[in-house]
C-alpha cells in the first residue's frame, strides 16, 4: 500500500477578541487541513470508500472550536498493512489557539482503524477491542514506562477515584501500530502546538477475540456460570490448583507449601470432588484502589484462548484458562489463593 500527502484549506470570517485589546473585530481564519491518501487496496471499490472517511475525519476536526483563530491539525499513520496485520490505523489531531487567551485550548483527536482484508471500518473504543475496566492497571504501568515526557508520567487514567475510571476508560481511543494494540494519551497541562499526544502501545494484536466469537464465548460462559452439571462437563479435571491457609511455621523445600502470600499456604489439587462451581462474579472484570494498592481482574481472549486474570499490583492470584477443543469450550487450566 502507498500513502499520498493531500491537504484542503479552508477560509471563514469569525469575530473574537484578540489577546491585549478591548473590543471584538472580524478576522479572517486560514485552517489547512492535511490528510494521507492511501492506495493499493485490491477492491477498488472499498480503497475509494476508505479515502472518503479519511478526507471526512481531517475535516471533522476543523469543526470543533469555531472561536478558535488557528488550528495546526495534524495525522500520523500508525499501521500500514504492507505486511504483517492487516489493520489501516491514522491518528488525526488538532490542536486549536485561542486569541483572547494566547493560549492553546484542549487538543482534539481520532483514531481511524480499517480492517483492510475483511473491508470492514472498525471502532476505535474500548470494546470495540475487548478491553475491559479490569486493563486499567495493566494500562497505567505501560503508560508510565513509554510516556515521552513528565507531563504524560503524571497523568494516570485512575488519578481520579474509581467512578471517574469507566468515564476514562471510554473516553480512550485505540489503534494498532506495529502489531500491538495502542492507546493514544494526551497531557491535559502546559498544551502546546507540539508534542500533545503519545502513542503508548499496550497488548499485542494477537491477544484480541473478534465480535462473533466474544459473543459466542460469552453465550458459553453464561450457561458455564449458571448451570453447574453443564460447568462439570466442560472442564478438563484435574484442573490446576489451589493454595489454602496452612499452620505455621510453613515447612522448607516442600514444593507443596509456599509463603509467597504473605502467609503459609498449601497446595491442593483441584479435580471434581473437591471442585466448588465458578460463579459470574468471579470471572467479571474489576478495578479496586486504595491507599496500599491496586486490586483487578481482566480477559485476556483471542478465539481459541481465553484467560481471566486476577492480581493485586504485581502478584497474580487467580488464573481461568477457557480453551476451544473440537468447537467446543472448555476449562483446561487454574489456580487460585483461598476460596474461589
Amino acid at each position: 500500500m502507498r500513502v499520498k500527502d493531500r491537504s484542503e484549506t479552508r477560509t471563514r470570517k469569525i469575530v473574537t477578541k484578540l489577546m491585549g485589546e478591548q473590543q471584538e473585530k472580524e478576522i479572517e481564519v486560514v485552517v489547512n487541513i492535511p490528510y494521507p491518501e492511501i492506495t493499493g487496496f485490491s477492491d477498488k471499490a472499498f480503497e475509494k470508500e476508505v479515502n472518503r472517511i479519511i478526507k471526512e475525519t481531517a475535516e471533522q476536526l476543523d469543526l470543533t472550536n469555531d472561536d478558535a483563530i488557528s488550528r495546526d491539525i495534524r495525522y500520523e499513520i500508525l499501521n500500514l498493512p504492507t505486511q504483517g496485520n492487516d489493520i489501516l490505523s491514522i491518528l488525526h489531531t488538532c490542536s486549536s489557539y485561542y486569541g483572547y487567551s494566547g493560549k492553546y485550548g484542549f487538543p482534539s483527536m481520532t483514531v481511524l482503524n480499517v480492517d483492510v482484508k475483511n473491508k470492514k471500518i472498525l471502532g476505535n473504543r474500548a470494546e470495540d477491542w475487548d478491553i475491559s475496566i479490569g486493563n486499567i492497571y495493566l494500562m497505567n504501568n505501560a503508560l508510565s514506562m513509554n510516556s515521552p515526557d513528565d507531563r504524560f508520567e503524571s497523568i494516570q487514567i485512575d488519578e481520579t477515584g474509581k467512578g471517574d475510571n469507566r468515564k476514562r476508560l471510554k473516553d480512550l481511543q485505540f489503534g494498532v501500530k506495529n502489531d500491538s494494540i495502542v492507546f493514544v494519551f494526551w497531557s491535559t497541562g502546559g498544551a502546546t502546538a507540539d508534542n500533545d499526544f503519545a502513542v503508548i502501545p499496550y497488548i499485542p494484536l494477537k491477544k484480541i477475540m473478534d465480535v462473533p466469537a466474544r459473543k459466542e464465548f460469552e453465550d458459553f460462559l453464561s450457561h458455564f456460570c449458571n448451570d453447574r452439571k453443564f460447568q462439570l462437563s466442560r472442564i478438563k479435571f484435574p484442573v490446576g490448583e489451589k493454595w489454602v491457609p496452612a499452620p505455621e511455621p510453613c515447612p522448607e523445600d516442600d514444593p507443596d507449601y509456599s509463603t509467597f502470600w504473605d502467609a503459609c499456604s498449601k497446595r491442593v489439587a483441584l479435580t471434581e470432588e473437591n471442585w466448588e462451581p465458578i460463579e459470574k462474579k468471579i470471572i467479571t472484570p474489576f478495578y479496586e484502589e486504595n491507599e496500599t494498592d491496586c486490586g483487578y481482574g481482566y480477559w485476556n481472549r483471542t478465539d481459541t484462548v481465553a484467560e481471566f486474570l486476577v492480581g493485586v499490583d504485581l502478584d497474580l492470584y487467580g488464573s481461568y484458562k477457557f480453551e476451544k477443543i473440537a468447537g467446543d469450550w472448555y476449562l483446561t487450566n487454574c489456580f487460585f489463593v483461598g476460596d474461589n
